[in-house]
């Protein structure tokens, strides 16, 4: 009989966190600030067309009908 293999076991981690108190941030690499863009109102040269806003309606209508089927399908 051959002997039984050993199974090699790990070393435990040890986090760098608990090892020196401070901020979560301590230690990091700074990063470079980042632009926040906030949505604002639409640009001036914005295409507004009445016919996709009737098409969304409509999609709109048929999500509402379906959904609403589908719940009282349930019930």
């Amino acid at each position: 009989m051959s002997n039984i293999p050993v199974r090699p076991s790990r070393q435990k981690a040890i986090s760098a966190a608990s090892l020196s108190p401070g901020t979560l941030m301590q230690g990091s690499v700074a990063t470079p600030s980042l632009s926040m863009v906030s949505p604002g109102p639409a640009p001036a040269n914005a295409i507004v067309n009445p016919l996709q806003k009737f098409a969304q309606l409509i999609l709109y209508g048929i999500a509402m009908v379906a959904i609403w089927g589908g719940i009282l399908a349930i019930a």
